[in-house]
């Protein structure tokens, strides 16, 4: 969780107080606790207009399927193979 908090924290000071949609690349995650997940579907999700999650075949994209599904985010999440299509999903969230 610790680390989930880091990251929220320095996004939210890097976007300025500005909400965007954000693209989260998760082509390396291996494991995440509950915790931190929970962390990031709720608070997480501040200053996000949408999240679009960008995973690898298999491992990381069960990973955030289940993720999607108990813990429920805040503002609209989808999950994607292909960066192209995430940017695209984004889109609609500027």
């Amino acid at each position: 969780r610790k680390a989930a908090e880091q990251i929220v924290r320095d996004r939210i000071r890097f976007q300025n107080e500005k909400a965007y949609p954000i693209l989260c690349d998760l082509r390396n995650l291996r494991n995440v606790e509950k915790e931190g997940r929970d962390f990031l579907a709720q608070q997480g999700s501040i200053l996000a207009t949408a999240v679009a999650l960008l995973t690898e075949p298999f491992f990381s994209e069960r990973l955030s399927q289940i993720f999607i599904e108990t813990s429920k985010p805040n503002v609209p999440t989808s999950l994607f193979t292909s960066e192209m299509q995430a940017l695209k999903f984004l889109e609609k969230y500027k």
